[in-house]
């Protein structure tokens, strides 16, 4: 697969084709240091076992975690796009991104960074589900202006290819490259500021399950969205 795992982000799928292995070689090592002649596994080695267990565990939590805490910004996301002024008439949104999740000492949480980039198409289902189709929609990165120039000419040769029936799976094919552009602005309230991963889905799940009128309030309070005018020249040409 020419890919290396992580220990967060997208690439932790990757992982995937690494646990039976190296579940393997963590045995033998313990093996190897902890038992006894007689085949017995003394109270260090079954201490070890467990911290690694316990380890594991918490990693997994925490990943899991961040990526319920994306899945409740994103929500809130699409609620407030699906009623802000103007952007229905966009097709290419350049989207700076300024919600990140930050621990309470107010540095930045590394699981929660690792998975905040968003690719074309998580954007283009997003604008998708806000607004239907057609027309297609696109959104990219506008931290990296230079990068996302060239990234749009490569996302226009993928539709390009997609054009053939049941090939459209990005939501391209309706997409008109003269359409409109804008600067899609996204910033958190204070009210999520405030609030961890732990707390933010712990919330959602309680308003989902047990108060689902107050579902719709609550994500609307966690962002703000703002649509601004880029560049005469734009950032589709250099």
């Amino acid at each position: 697969m020419a890919k290396m795992p992580a220990l967060y982000g997208f690439d932790t799928r990757v992982a995937l084709l690494f646990g039976g292995h190296v579940a393997l070689l963590l045995l033998g090592g313990i093996r190897l240091l902890f038992v006894t002649a007689d085949g017995r596994l003394p109270r260090a080695g079954a201490l070890t076992i467990l911290l690694l267990l316990l380890a594991f565990s918490l990693a997994q939590m925490e990943s899991y975690l961040a990526w319920q805490a994306r899945w409740v910004r994103d929500q809130s996301v699409l609620l407030n796009l699906s009623q802000l002024d103007g952007a229905a008439d966009v097709t290419l949104l350049y989207v700076e991104d300024r919600y990140e999740l930050y621990r309470r000492d107010n540095t930045l949480d590394p699981v929660s960074q690792a998975i905040s980039r968003r690719y074309f198409q998580d954007w283009t289902i997003v604008l998708r589900q806000a607004y239907g189709s057609p027309p297609g929609r696109i959104g990219l990165d506008a931290y990296h202006l230079e990068p996302s120039r060239h990234y749009y000419q490569w996302v226009l040769s993928l539709r390009d290819q997609t054009l053939a029936p049941n090939k459209d799976i990005f939501f391209l094919a309706d997409y008109d490259p003269d359409g409109a552009e804008a600067l899609l602005i996204i910033e958190p309230t204070a009210a999520a500021v405030e609030m961890s991963k732990v707390g933010l889905t712990r919330r959602y799940w309680q308003y989902t399950l047990l108060q689902p009128e107050q579902r719709e309030p609550f994500l609307r309070s966690l962002t703000t969205l703002e649509l601004a005018a880029i560049d005469p020249k734009g950032f589709r040409n250099p």
